[in-house]
C-alpha cells in the first residue's frame, strides 16, 4: 500500500539559488515504518558507541594526567606551595570517570528494557551483576560515585617519589623509576559516608588507610570494556536488516541521480502566496556515514593513556 510521502533526489540548479526535485516513486506504509525504525535502532546503536566512547576518554584522560603531573613533579614544577592543584586535577579526572561509567551503566539498562528482545535485559543484569558480586573494584567504585556525589571529594593523597626510592611503593603510575601516587583515604570514606553497603564497608575496613586508586579504576574500566562488548555485539546483530533496507533505498535513488540529497517528500503543494512549496526530510545518510567510521575506528581517538 502506497502512501502519500515519495522518494526522491534534490540539488541544485546551475544557478546555485533554486533547488530542483526529481521524485522517484512512492514510498509505501510499510517502508516508511522501516525507515523509522531503522533510523532508530542505528541512532541508539551510535549513542551507546559514543557513551563508551566518553568512558574511554576519561580512562585515557586520567593516564595521562597521570603523566604529566609525574613529569612535572620531576621537572620540579610541583611544590608544597601548588600541590593543592594536583590534588583538584586528580580528583576532577576521577569524577569523570565514575559519572561517566555510571552514565553508561544507566543508558545501557534503559536501552536493554526497551530492546525487542527481552533477553537483552536480562543477560545485561547477569553481567552486571556478576561483575559487582565476583570483583570488589565494581563494588567500590559504584559506590565511591554516590560517596562522590553526596558527600565529599574522592581523593585524599597524592605523593611523588624518587627513583632512589623503594620500588615496592604503590604508585599509580611510575616512568624511569619516579612514581606518583594517588590514593583514597579510607578513614575518610567510612566517616563521612553511610551509603556503603555492609559488605563494601567491611572490605574497605581492611584495605590499608592509603587506598591506592588506579588499580581500581583500571579493573572497573576493564569490566566495562567486556560488558560493552557483549552490548555492542548483540546491537550490531540488530542493526545489520535495518542499514541493508536503508542501503537498498539510498542505491535505488543514486541510480536515478548520482549527484544529489536523496530525501522523503512529505507534501507537495503550494503556499499562501500561491507559489510552489515542497515539505521534505532527509534520508539518513550522515547515520550511516558515522556507522561506517565508527566500525571503521575512524571516530576514535588513539588512546595514549597509561595507568
Amino acid at each position: 500500500m502506497s502512501s502519500s510521502r515519495l522518494l526522491a533526489i534534490v540539488s541544485w540548479k546551475p544557478d546555485r539559488k533554486t533547488r530542483q526535485f526529481h521524485i522517484i516513486r512512492p514510498l509505501t506504509v510499510e517502508e516508511i515504518e522501516n525507515i523509522e525504525t531503522s533510523t532508530q535502532v542505528i541512532r541508539a546503536h551510535l549513542q551507546i558507541e559514543q557513551l563508551f566512547e566518553i568512558v574511554r576518554l576519561a580512562f585515557v584522560a586520567f593516564g595521562e594526567f597521570l603523566g604529566v603531573r609525574l613529569l612535572d613533579a620531576v621537572s620540579r614544577r610541583i611544590g608544597v606551595d601548588n600541590i593543592n592543584i594536583v590534588v583538584a586535577d586528580a580528583n576532577r579526572n576521577i569524577v569523570n570517570f565514575l559519572c561517566a561509567f555510571r552514565t553508561y551503566l544507566d543508558h545501557s539498562e534503559r536501552r536493554a528494557k526497551h530492546d525487542p528482545d527481552s533477553t537483552m535485559a536480562v543477560r545485561l543484569k547477569g553481567l552486571t551483576s556478576q561483575f559487582y558480586d565476583e570483583v570488589f573494584s565494581c563494588r567500590f567504585m559504584y559506590k565511591l560515585r554516590n560517596f562522590v556525589q553526596h558527600c565529599d571529594m574522592p581523593i585524599g593523597h597524592v605523593r611523588f617519589i624518587e627513583s632512589s626510592e623503594s620500588d615496592s611503593a604503590p604508585m599509580s603510575f611510575k616512568h624511569e623509576g619516579a612514581g606518583i601516587g594517588v590514593f583514597f583515604d579510607r578513614d575518610e570514606l567510612l566517616a563521612n559516608f553511610d551509603g556503603w553497603s555492609e559488605l563494601v564497608r567491611n572490605e574497605i575496613s581492611q584495605l590499608p588507610k592509603e587506598i591506592e586508586a588506579g588499580e581500581h579504576i583500571s579493573i572497573l574500566y576493564e569490566c566495562i570494556t567486556q560488558i560493552h562488548k557483549h552490548i555492542i555485539e548483540r546491537s550490531r546483530e540488530s542493526i545489520g536488516s535495518n542499514t541493508a533496507f536503508l542501503h537498498r533505498l539510498l542505491d535505488e535513488a543514486y541510480a536515478e541521480r548520482p549527484n544529489g540529497k536523496p530525501i522523503i517528500i512529505d507534501s507537495l503543494g503550494a503556499d499562501d502566496r500561491g507559489l510552489n512549496s515542497v515539505q521534505f526530510e532527509p534520508l539518513p545518510t550522515e547515520l550511516l556515514t558515522t556507522l561506517a567510521a565508527a566500525k571503521t575506528g575512524g571516530t576514535r581517538l588513539k588512546a595514549t593513556g597509561q595507568v
